[in-house]
């Protein structure tokens, strides 16, 4: 009887061994644990900062446009583009990213981006359009 127990002991610690490490593995840097988002706030700050500083904002060459239009949520930055930090009279405005993350600026588009990884968290469509189209 007792062999029976030890047994029975032995094998379920194995299925719950397995229950406790399988499944989805999470990744965190230390931080909030959530994924750096562009708030419906932020895009209205960021619309108003490049709707009065139209001119000093840079201009996306033709090439880079057909890039910029793939661009998605979990996809990472093609190789070659060229994209520009948000200036930090804007970026001071914005909510502090977590670290290892950076706002980019490419095209119309503001983007949220690993700064190793080059993973795209976050973008936001034509939220830097000065003319508001």
């Amino acid at each position: 009887m007792r062999n029976l127990v030890l047994l029975s002991a032995f094998l379920l610690s194995g299925c719950i061994a397995q229950a406790l490490t399988s499944g989805n593995i999470a990744f965190s840097d230390g931080n909030s644990g959530s994924r750096p988002l562009i708030s419906s706030g932020e895009r209205a700050v960021i619309h108003d900062y490049c709707a009065s500083h139209a001119g000093s904002l840079p201009v996306v060459r033709r090439q880079d446009a057909r890039a910029l239009s793939r661009l998605h949520r979990g996809g990472t930055l093609p190789a070659g583009i060229a994209l520009d930090r948000l200036p930090q009279r804007l970026e001071r405005r914005l909510s502090p990213l977590p670290r290892g993350y950076v706002r980019v600026l490419a095209g119309t588009d503001v983007l949220v981006v690993g700064r190793r990884s080059g993973v795209i968290a976050d973008l936001a469509r034509g939220v830097c359009n000065p003319s508001g189209r």
